[in-house]
C-alpha cells in the first residue's frame, strides 16, 4: 500500500513513523515532513509538556529545532486591521488553503481571548506591543530611547490590552491536508470593548467577495456578550430585508458566564425573525 498509493505516504502518522525508524536506524538529523512537523509546533506553541513528551516518544525534533524553525519562518503582523491588509491576508490564505478546484465559500467567526497585561519591544517589527487598539502598534522610528522606556515603564499612559479580538474563518472546501479553520486578523482590546472590529472586518471580506465570484461569505458569528449583540441582531436584521447575503448569528454555548446574555439575544432574534414573518405574511394576506 505504501509503495502504490502515494496520497498514503503524506499520511500524518505515515509522516511520524517514518521519522521514527529512520532515527532509530541510526540516522541522527532525518528531514521530518510538512505535516509532521507542523503537528510538533502546533504541540510546542500549545504546552512544552505535551511537546517535550511526545518528541521524546516518538524520537522527534528537539526544542531548539522549532524556535530555530519559528524564527526563520517570518510572518507580517494580523494585528493591523486596515481593509487592504484583511483582504491581502484573506486572498492568500485562501490560496493556501481552499482547495483549487471548488469555490471559495467561507463563514467569519468573532471572539477574544486573554492575553498578558504587558507592554514590550518587537525588534523585528521596531514597534512597542501590547496595548489595547489604537495603540496596539507604536513605531519606535521617532522615539528616542527615553521616550520609549517612558512609554514601557509601569506609570505608561498606554492603556494595556486585556484579551485579543480574533477573526477565525471556516472553509467549507479545504484542500487535501488543509485545515478548515485559520486565523485571518485580530485586534488588541481591553475585556469587552464596543468598537467597530467585527463590522470592518466582515465588510473588507464582503467587498472582496463582490470582486472574486469564486468567494461567497455565508455567515458571520460572535459570541453574543453585550459588546456584540446589537451587530448580531442588525446582520440577522439585514439578512432577513435581503440586503446583505450572510446572516447573522450567536454561538448559544459559548460559556456559562453570558448564558443570559446569549438568552437575550435569543429572544431578540426570535422576536425578530417571528415580526419579519409576521410582517409579509400580513401583507401577502391583504
Amino acid at each position: 500500500m505504501y509503495r502504490e498509493h502515494v496520497e498514503f505516504r503524506e499520511e500524518l502518522l505515515v509522516a511520524l513513523m517514518r521519522a521514527f525508524v529512520s532515527k532509530a536506524n541510526g540516522h541522527r538529523n532525518p528531514e521530518f515532513p510538512l505535516c509532521s512537523m507542523n503537528l510538533y509546533v502546533a504541540l510546542e506553541a500549545t504546552s512544552r509538556k505535551a511537546f517535550g513528551l511526545v518528541s521524546a516518544n516518538m524520537l522527534g525534533p528537539s526544542l531548539r529545532d522549532i524556535q530555530r524553525r519559528n524564527t526563520m519562518n517570518k510572518q507580517e503582523v494580523f494585528i493591523i486591521c486596515d481593509k487592504a491588509n484583511v483582504q491581502a491576508r484573506l486572498a492568500a490564505a485562501l490560496e493556501k488553503h481552499n482547495d483549487p478546484l471548488k469555490n471559495m465559500i467561507i463563514s467569519l467567526g468573532f471572539d477574544g481571548t486573554k492575553v498578558p497585561r504587558t507592554l514590550s519591544v518587537s525588534t523585528r517589527h521596531k514597534a512597542i506591543l501590547g496595548g489595547a487598539a489604537p495603540n496596539h502598534m507604536i513605531s519606535l522610528d521617532r522615539l528616542t530611547e527615553e521616550e520609549v522606556k517612558a512609554k514601557l515603564s509601569p506609570k505608561s499612559d498606554i492603556i494595556k490590552a486585556d484579551e485579543m479580538k480574533l477573526t477565525v474563518v471556516t472553509l467549507q472546501n479545504p484542500g487535501r491536508g488543509k485545515s478548515p479553520f485559520f486565523v485571518l486578523v485580530g485586534q488588541p482590546q481591553t475585556i469587552n470593548e464596543s468598537s467597530n472590529f467585527n463590522d470592518q472586518v466582515m465588510k473588507a471580506c464582503v467587498t472582496l467577495s463582490e470582486t472574486d465570484k469564486r468567494l461567497d461569505v455565508i455567515s458571520v458569528a460572535a459570541d453574543g456578550v453585550g459588546c456584540d449583540n446589537s451587530w448580531v441582531v442588525k446582520q440577522l436584521r439585514l439578512f432577513l430585508e435581503g440586503r446583505q447575503r450572510c446572516v447573522g448569528l450567536v454561538d448559544t454555548n459559548h460559556n456559562g458566564n453570558t448564558s443570559g446574555t446569549n438568552s437575550l439575544v435569543l429572544r431578540q432574534q426570535c422576536g425578530l425573525v417571528t415580526s419579519f414573518f409576521i410582517q409579509n405574511c400580513s401583507v401577502l394576506l391583504v
